[in-house]
């Protein structure tokens, strides 16, 4: 029973929110309207923004300098998407990208590092290694030119930085092999002074009496002694031999990749100048303004009779007081009933 009840008043309810709302329905309608209206002007006074934007591609090669060290580090070639963005958002990069453009000087010195951050976003795509960089500015032209400048000097960079680690590897094996070198000439120089002390003792041994057995045992062991010390002086001088003869390989690898290795960037997809601004949406504003607008004329419609406590209803009177309503006293234009009274008596 209670549930009945508990259902029937929602109804109620809701039929009496309808009613308010529909009382009012010429305010809802007129404060949407001016809202839209107003919003649609605005939003034509604005300047219009378009928007050009570039992919670039970060390629993936299996052969990297790891197995290199240049001053003390492991060389190696950074492929990560981060490291570009943040290399693309510096000052120096901003400077020499802004350096390309063919603007006049006016606009080249509003176009700072910190202004050009601000119009430039770069962002990974959903696809590894990909870069998308997208420049907006109320000039099409510029934008598009902006967003093809930063992907050349993106690439230009990168080759400079490959280049920079290859030279850098290469100064490093040149004195890997220069020391090598002086290893191997002090080891011959060894092995010669060597020889030459073996066969001293060999001339010294054939003056010794055969018959001393002392002499003739001690000189078996400096026999013994020299030849495992030219054996090992031979043994390190194939050791440098073998590390020079490989770093000559690695140089001319290194100075093989130099001059084929191509860059890591490659543009797959260059900007073109739009033709359609991307801001103001005056459309999506205008609807946006309207449906604000309603709700916001809904809320003070509905505050405002939350707010009025007057009874207007026969149904408010009985749900207030618990009693039944008798008789309803219709509502008399005092003007009019004195009109007809004069009029009665004359």
């Amino acid at each position: 029973m209670n549930e009945n009840n508990n259902i029937e008043e929602m109804e109620i309810d809701l039929k009496e929110l309808f009613m308010v709302i529909w009382k009012k329905k010429f305010i809802l309608i007129a404060v949407v309207a001016v809202s839209m209206v107003a919003t649609f002007l605005f939003a034509n006074t604005l300047e219009p923004e378009f928007q050009a934007s570039t992919q670039v591609l970060v390629s993936e090669d299996e052969e990297q300098l790891r197995e290199y060290i240049s001053e003390g580090r492991t060389l190696t070639s950074s492929r990560n998407t981060d490291l570009y963005i943040e290399i693309m958002k510096s000052s120096n990069f901003l400077e020499n990208m802004r350096a390309k453009l063919d603007i006049n000087p006016e606009l080249n010195e509003e176009l700072t590092p910190r202004r050009l951050r601000n119009i430039i976003n770069i962002s990974s795509a959903s696809i590894n290694n990909l870069l998308v960089i997208e420049v907006t500015h109320n000039d099409p032209e510029l934008a598009t030119d902006i967003a093809n400048k930063t992907a050349v000097t993106l690439e230009e960079t990168t080759y400079d930085r490959q280049v920079s680690d290859f030279d850098r590897a290469l100064n490093f094996i040149s004195e890997q092999l220069e020391e090598n070198q002086r290893v191997i000439l002090e080891l011959e120089d060894k092995i010669a002074e060597a020889n030459g002390e073996s066969t001293t003792l060999l001339s010294n041994d054939i003056s010794i009496e055969e018959n001393d057995y002392l002499a003739s045992f001690d000189t078996g062991i400096s026999d013994i002694n020299g030849e495992i010390s030219l054996a090992f002086l031979e043994s390190e001088k194939d050791i440098a031999q073998n590390t020079y003869d490989m770093l000559r390989e690695r140089q001319e690898e290194i100075r093989l990749q130099k001059n084929i290795q191509p860059t890591e960037i490659e543009v797959i997809e260059a900007a073109t100048i739009p033709e359609n601004p991307v801001s103001p949406r005056v459309n999506l504003m205008t609807l946006i303004s309207g449906v604000l607008a309603g709700m916001l004329g809904l809320f003070v419609i509905f505050m405002f009779e939350f707010f009025d406590t007057r009874i207007k209803t026969e149904e408010q009177l009985e749900k207030v007081s618990d009693l039944s309503v008798l008789g309803i006293i219709p509502e008399i234009d005092v003007d009019k009933h004195s009109k007809e009274n004069q009029e009665g008596d004359n």
